[in-house]
């Protein structure tokens, strides 16, 4: 299933407002005696970290594609070419843009 990026960004603009909204809450009552707002937090951390999975999925496909640009480039080129991902800069890439 194809999602638009705009919608899971739209999504994940949501989310991280009620990811704020939850711990301004947290932090102004004991929820420890709330299981019901405990249960919420949970459920608010759980959406939060799957939107961020599918998020990160999507910047995941985009740069597996450059090993095809790369190889066609090359041959368009007449030339060799080694193309190597490096996990560390994805994950910076997600933490910076995601």
């Amino acid at each position: 299933m194809r999602v638009p990026a705009s919608a899971l960004n739209h999504l994940l603009q949501i989310i991280g407002g009620m990811v704020m909204a939850r711990n301004q809450l947290l932090n102004t009552t004991d929820h420890r005696d709330n299981p019901s707002l405990e249960r919420l937090s949970r459920l608010i951390s759980e959406v939060h970290e799957t939107v961020i999975r599918t998020r990160k999925g999507s910047t995941g496909a985009l740069f597996n594609r450059f090993h095809r640009v790369a190889r066609d480039l090359a041959l368009t080129l007449g030339t060799e070419v080694h193309f190597v991902r490096l996990p560390h800069f994805l994950r910076l890439f997600s933490s910076i843009f995601l």
